[in-house]
Parts: structure tokens; C-alpha cells; sequence
């Protein structure tokens, strides 16, 4: 398993906001390509959202599925990147205070993957980082800091 985490320049009510709409992902999310269709119901379980992945011209059409979600707080899915990824990614939001928050995401591999586990999770480690950094920058460029 790997996690990352990182203070949130937000509230847990908006960080949770920008984390359970899927469409906000190609800002923030690291190799996350396009959204091409979200459950009407999202982020309800089993709710689910069609996303396009990769790095330059080499991409996947998959899907994401939650699997728990706790308001504000906690969302749990799966993650397809087929035919060699799938994982269990969970963002947890905890206020610290009105204006901030903490974000951990937590990536667990599952299948066939978990076998590679222990070469990709370095990688797996930076993207994350990465796409954690740029979710603080959304934030603060979409106006939800919570300076606003």
C-alpha cells in the first residue's frame, strides 16, 4: 500500500466537494486524461464513472467504481487501468480546522498487479504526491480556498 498526505488549503466539506466529482480529475489528477461519462448517482456505492488514463499518447479507456463513502470524509473505489492495473484508492479528508483540512490517499493493489507492487510503488508514491500538490493548487485557482 502506498500513501500520501498533505494539509489541504480548504475545508474537508469542499476538498471532499472537488475529490467526489469526477470531472474535476484531468485538472488534478496525475494521468488522468478526460472524463467520458459519471453515474448520475455518484458517488453513491456502486456508482460509477468511465475515464480515459495514461502518459502522452499512450492511454486506457477504463472505469472507476465506488465501493464506500462516508461524506466529507471518506471515499473508497476501484480503479481499472486494464489489463494490468486495477487498485483500491481511498481519500480521506479530516478537518484541522474552518480553513483547512488533511488529505490522505491510500492506493492498494489488487489482482495481478500486487504482484509488481513492490517496483511500482515508488512510482505509484511520486504520481500520487504529485496529483496531491496539484489538488491544493485547483483549490486555491478555483477559488475554494478557503481565504475566499
Amino acid at each position: 500500500m502506498v500513501v500520501v498526505e498533505s494539509s489541504m488549503p480548504a475545508s474537508a466539506p469542499k476538498v471532499f466537494d472537488v475529490i467526489s466529482e469526477p470531472t474535476t480529475y484531468p485538472q488534478w489528477l496525475t494521468g488522468a486524461k478526460s472524463i467520458r461519462r459519471v453515474d448520475g448517482d455518484f458517488p453513491s456505492p456502486s456508482s460509477e464513472f468511465e475515464h480515459e488514463v495514461g502518459a502522452g499518447p499512450l492511454t486506457v479507456k477504463d472505469t472507476t467504481e465506488v465501493e464506500e463513502v462516508r461524506p466529507n470524509h471518506l471515499l473508497e473505489m476501484v480503479v481499472r487501468a486494464r489489463p494490468f492495473l486495477v487498485a483500491r484508492v481511498v481519500f480521506e479528508v479530516f478537518a484541522e480546522n474552518d480553513h483547512s483540512s488533511r488529505l490522505r490517499l491510500s492506493e492498494t493493489p489488487i489482482g495481478f498487479y500486487r504482484f509488481f507492487a513492490v517496483l511500482i510503488d515508488p512510482l505509484i508514491k511520486a504520481r500520487n504526491t504529485r496529483s496531491i500538490n496539484r489538488l491544493a493548487d485547483y483549490l486555491v485557482g478555483a477559488g475554494l480556498d478557503s481565504r475566499w
